[in-house]
């Protein structure tokens, strides 16, 4: 299959209105924080726009923070079917992380 060539502009301008979306109505310093997780960087970007389109069938992608990897791509390639886990180690009630507590 034949890589797909985004426009690099078009690509930054679709992050930027992902990354708007994510961090609205947070507090400022943690809308930077997580807009630099959300926000791929050249590397990412040229990999990313190099890669052969996904195709038919279910992709899963183990993620980290808010899911940017697994976002970006179901936002440049819509009609693909994608499947996520999101593994917070902390998570919003501190479970996981709580259950070691105790036991070094």
């Amino acid at each position: 299959m034949p890589p797909l060539q985004h426009d690099d502009r078009s690509i930054l301008g679709r992050e930027e209105t992902l990354r708007s979306w994510l961090v609205k109505g947070r507090d400022p310093i943690i809308q930077e924080i997580d807009g630099l997780d959300i926000g791929w960087g050249g590397v990412q970007r040229w990999a990313t726009a190099r890669m052969a389109d996904l195709g038919d069938g279910l992709h899963l992608d183990f993620a980290c923070g808010v899911g940017s990897f697994l976002a970006q791509l179901g936002w440049r390639f819509p009609q693909t079917n994608l499947v996520g886990l999101n593994i917070d180690f902390s998570g919003p009630t501190n479970r996981f992380a709580s259950s070691f507590r105790g036991r070094e």
